[in-house]
């Protein structure tokens, strides 16, 4: 059984009349934040909207939001802290507001553009029990930071670089309903994914101190300079973990996957699980593409021996983060969530 294709969001869409809706969304300071919605049409399509608050705040489009969010919602928006440096808080009061919440919904659907990506794991997770459709929403920027200019004007000395995406690491952090103590006695293998914030891995190896690291390096569909930009970024840890992370005859990691189409990703994922979960305990940090955390969010439903650790980013390069022109809206459904992750399961030899 196969994941649903990730397609364009076509602005002509009709939805149907007789399901109703909750959505999901986050404030952010890009101006991506809002781009899907003024797509819609200034009718009530959704019963209910929830929106995460960053804490420590951002700078934010909150105002912006909900001034597009109002026209199509049938009630007042639901604002939820979503703490960045303690997401345990907000996993346990999300987790008793959301039976009230899906009362009588039929769909769901997440903005992910913007969000967290413990935020995206954690939120997906928390509806894995749940009976109604699931529709993912992404909106993909032209460009973003740090561009193709900027990195190889910075690349002899990045560690001091002010174009980059991130900067530094607050804490490591997990939450009670992704972690898992399951071989905890056994050694631990870590599946990380690359970015251009190399001080996550480090502060994510000095708090695990894992036995494996196995890397995954992001392949976007464009921009692909920057496959090969993440991988000297790591190319030190890579080396000190060589012999689980193979190069190829160019010197690419053979280990990719795309940050726009997450199947390529869960499928890694479970591959990588069924070679090795017999003997190490194994530990996902999605530290790459918001939809290889989708990826890494449908997997954990599916083998919830796996344990979940993030790495925060201690604060984020706000001007120029992402460019004002937009690649394209992208769009995925689940019909049935639960039903559908328990089969897809069961199809790939998992526990779920």
């Amino acid at each position: 059984m196969t994941l649903p294709a990730i397609i364009l969001w076509d602005s002509s869409t009709k939805w149907e009349d007789s399901k109703r809706r909750l959505l999901f969304m986050a404030e952010g300071f890009e101006g991506r934040t809002t781009e899907w919605l003024q797509q819609l049409d200034h009718t009530p399509l959704f019963e209910r909207v929830v929106v995460f608050k960053y804490v420590p705040e951002k700078q934010s489009r909150l105002t912006e939001l909900l001034k597009e969010i109002l026209p199509r919602t049938k009630s007042e928006p639901r604002l939820i802290d979503f703490h960045r440096f303690d997401p345990s808080r907000s996993e346990l009061e999300l987790a008793a507001l959301l039976d009230g919440l899906l009362r009588d919904i039929d769909e769901v659907v997440i903005d992910i553009s913007v969000m967290s990506k413990m935020l995206i794991m954690m939120l997906v997770f928390l509806l894995k029990d749940f009976p109604m459709d699931l529709r993912i929403i992404y909106t993909e920027p032209a460009d973003y930071a740090p561009t193709r200019d900027a990195y190889e004007a910075n690349k002899a000395n990045l560690e001091n670089a002010l174009c980059l995406p991130t900067f530094g690491v607050h804490q490591v952090v997990r939450t009670p309903a992704l972690s898992s103590a399951v071989m905890q006695r056994s050694p631990s293998l870590v599946i990380a994914f690359m970015s251009f914030n190399e001080q996550l891995i480090r502060a994510l190896l000095s708090s695990i101190n894992p036995s494996r690291l196995l890397m995954i390096n992001g392949r976007p569909p464009r921009l692909k300079w920057r496959e090969e930009a993440t991988l000297f970024i790591h190319r030190n840890v890579v080396d000190e973990f060589a012999q689980d992370n193979e190069l190829d005859a160019e010197r690419h990691l053979k280990r990719t996957t795309s940050t726009l189409d997450y199947r390529e990703t869960f499928d890694l994922l479970v591959k990588e699980f069924l070679e090795n979960c017999y003997y190490n305990r194994i530990i996902v940090a999605p530290t790459g593409s918001k939809l290889q955390a989708l990826a890494a969010g449908l997997f954990k439903i599916c083998a919830p021996e796996v344990h979940v650790e993030y790495p925060t980013p201690e604060s984020f390069f706000i001007e120029g983060y992402s460019s004002k022109k937009i690649a394209g809206i992208h769009h995925v459904c689940f019909p049935g969530f639960a039903r559908f992750l328990k089969e897809v399961a069961e199809s790939k030899g998992l526990n779920g």
